[in-house]
């Protein structure tokens, strides 16, 4: 837990640092750990500056015989100073059943015991608990939900929109240091905000690219564009490189263990099961120094362990050996009803820039279960 806290007080003192005077932050959290970091919050920006802890309540929840069922996160909301700007976001004020009186205007309201007058139609700034009961949006994103891509830490659309829309004015700036998956951006973009994300993970900035805003093209910093910066991503971070490596093929999705990966650095599933093996995974692994007929023998080892339909050994650097061509082609072939692709593929980085790709069957996208189209890159 330090040592997180550490690494969380770091980057707060930096966004800290960039935030504008008038500027506020969001930092959501779970229960476990919002109390240690309120007191760094309050640290950085002063308690002064605390404006909530609101209470992000969604339907599902973990449940177990020693505590309550936990259905809620915290969001802790802190301006940079007293410059800060008003809420812009209001919701209906909701008494239902109370709208007894109608005026002259034929405006329903409601008059408390004060005699004050509440309008039906009268918008309020919101409650510090959002909850899925009085709007189901706020809800975590099922299994089924279109927006879903598979990330873990994944928040609803909703959820972002409100924050964007309480404390950035249009064409204003929202920074996401955390970016993930990038809700944030998608709704910075929806809502017409200026946008900076970041995130530690190539995989999840090449997400944001072409699953969350179908957009290749879109500019971004970190991601290998040739091999000379793929070699240096694949020398500094070797698991980033992985993650990256394992997504230039459609259909695969990184593995999140950074140990024990049991020699898997990324998987997928055939859309049909051969006609030869009774199975529809696809396994993938990764190498990122040079190529050693040691290690590819130990990935068929795995695939036949796993009992997986398909396999692709990738590399940094083409380097192959007439060794290493003639142990993938004793594999064989799986067979489908118009095709047939071999059990074992060989592939690199190098391939992949000079747009040398490997056939495979039709695979299953693995952020939405659904059969893939085209190519995810």
């Amino acid at each position: 837990m330090l040592g997180y806290l550490i690494y969380m007080a770091e980057r707060l003192i930096e966004m800290e640092r960039l935030l504008k005077s008038t500027g506020a932050i969001y930092l959501h959290c779970d229960p476990t750990a919002s109390h240690y970091l309120k007191m760094i919050m309050d640290n950085i920006f002063g308690a002064k500056n605390f404006r909530n802890e609101i209470i992000w309540h969604y339907h599902m929840g973990s449940s177990g015989k020693k505590h309550f069922r936990r259905k809620h996160d915290v969001i802790l909301f802190y301006c940079k100073s007293k410059k800060s700007l008003d809420l812009q976001v209001s919701v209906p004020r909701r008494m239902e059943g109370r709208y007894n009186h109608i005026d002259e205007d034929g405006r329903k309201y409601h008059i408390n015991g004060a005699g004050k007058i509440f309008y039906e139609d009268e918008e309020i700034i919101p409650d510090d608990v959002w909850t899925y009961i009085a709007d189901p949006k706020f809800t975590q994103i099922n299994s089924n939900a279109k927006e879903r891509l598979g990330y873990p830490t994944q928040k609803p659309l909703y959820l972002l929109n409100r924050i964007v829309e309480a404390s950035c004015p249009p064409n204003g700036i929202v920074m996401d240091p955390f970016c993930g998956c990038g809700t944030t951006i998608e709704s910075a973009i929806k809502l017409d905000r200026n946008f900076v994300g970041i995130d530690i993970s190539a995989f999840a900035i090449d997400l944001i690219k072409t699953e969350r805003l179908n957009d290749p093209k879109i500019q971004t910093m970190g991601i290998p564009y040739d091999m000379y910066s793929a070699r240096k991503l694949a020398k500094e971070n070797p698991f980033n490189f992985e993650s990256w490596a394992v997504t230039r093929l459609p259909g695969f999705a990184p593995n999140t263990k950074q140990v024990a990966d049991g020699g898997v650095d990324g998987r997928g599933k055939l859309k049909d099961k051969p006609k030869n093996i009774d199975s529809k995974l696809a396994l993938a692994q990764v190498k990122g120094g040079k190529f050693n007929l040691s290690n590819l023998r130990d990935f068929i080892h795995v695939n036949d362990r796993d009992k997986s339909a398909l396999g692709v050994y990738i590399t940094l650097e083409n380097s192959y050996t007439p060794n290493a061509r003639s142990e993938v082609a004793k594999l064989g072939e799986i067979h489908f009803d118009h095709m047939n692709y071999d059990r074992l593929n060989l592939w690199s980085i190098e391939d992949y820039f000079d747009k040398r790709m490997i056939s495979l069957p039709q695979m299953m996208n693995p952020y939405n279960g659904k059969p893939l189209v085209k190519s995810l890159f």
